[in-house]
């Protein structure tokens, strides 16, 4: 099964934060949708389903965004609802979390994935953190939907920053742009000729790359950020116990030396004598954006020929 993009549009939305930005994300998107189909000219009775990518909790079932990011209404919009009212489609609306769509899209790089237990975890460049769990082709979601919302796992129980979800010490409050310059600042001095500035020093693709190349002021930055990612993977393993971990997004961008210090931190936790340790490998989608819309799109595709409980391939 083979799924592409024929038409795309893009808009930034600056004021998602404000206590109404999620009426006018829903107010834009009617807007958008309406002028893709004039622009694109794909007639209505060509289109099966509109699917719609949501960040934060989501409880697909009822179509409702529990606990939206990025804004100070702190639980229940009914995003397919409001939807439906505005665009009075005949065709079903769907939506689920972007991390979700985004692992799901890794069945179209390995289609061999789609007969074992995979979890994903994905890293947003604003520091964003979620991921999926897939059993044999098909998502797990849990009685609430809070499966594979791996960004709320507890990794720091002493120094604890606080998340947007009101915790301290989540992996993804752990693990900001604001972080890493925090940690930056901890080792700059002691390094007066390293090639990382403070304008770097937020930017993990650039550290990663640094660390890389042997940088000594990158490799203690992705140290200490490496020992929160492996432990999320260790609850990870501990939950789902999956055979592959695919690290998606910025993650992805590691290379070899956050590899091979994942490794070495991950093996460090008691696995009870076993010896088959999930494999930790990078995802192979360079354009997550893209990975977004494909993953969408094959989910939407499943559920039409296979059913809203048959999701394999």
């Amino acid at each position: 099964m083979k799924c592409c993009i024929i038409y795309k549009r893009r808009i930034d939305i600056d004021e998602i934060g404000d206590d109404d930005g999620w009426s006018k994300a829903i107010d834009l998107t009617v807007k958008e949708v309406n002028t893709m189909l004039v622009e694109s000219n794909i007639p209505l009775n060509q289109i099966c389903m509109m699917v719609v990518a949501c960040g934060g909790v989501v409880d697909r079932k009822r179509g409702v965004c529990m606990f939206p990011i990025g804004t100070k209404r702190k639980n229940y919009f009914p995003v397919e609802e409001l939807l439906q009212q505005k665009l009075q489609f005949s065709f079903p609306i769907i939506i689920d979390n972007v991390g979700r769509f985004l692992g799901y899209a890794e069945l179209l790089k390995d289609p061999s994935l789609g007969h074992k237990t995979v979890a994903t975890l994905f890293m947003h460049p604003s520091g964003g953190v979620g991921g999926c769990v897939i059993e044999k082709g098909e998502l797990l979601y849990g009685r609430h939907g809070y499966q594979g919302e791996f960004g709320h796992l507890l990794v720091e129980t002493h120094h604890g920053r606080k998340c947007i979800c009101g915790n301290y010490g989540c992996l993804e409050s752990m693990t900001t742009p604001e972080v890493l310059f925090d940690i930056w600042k901890q080792y700059e001095s002691k390094y007066p000729n390293n090639t990382i500035d403070a304008l770097q020093a937020n930017n993990l693709r650039a550290i990663f790359r640094e660390s890389n190349c042997g940088n000594p002021l990158a490799i203690n930055i992705i140290d200490e950020f490496a020992v929160y990612v492996a432990r999320a993977i260790y609850n990870i393993v501990l939950m789902y116990d999956p055979q592959q971990i695919i690290l998606q997004g910025q993650l992805a961008y590691g290379g070899e030396y956050f590899e091979k210090k994942l490794d070495e931190l991950v093996k460090l936790f008691p696995f009870y004598g076993n010896t088959e340790v999930s494999a930790i490998t990078y995802s192979k989608i360079s354009d997550t954006d893209e990975g977004f819309v494909i993953g969408a799109a094959l989910y939407a595709l499943n559920i039409i020929l296979f059913g809203d409980n048959g999701l394999g391939l």
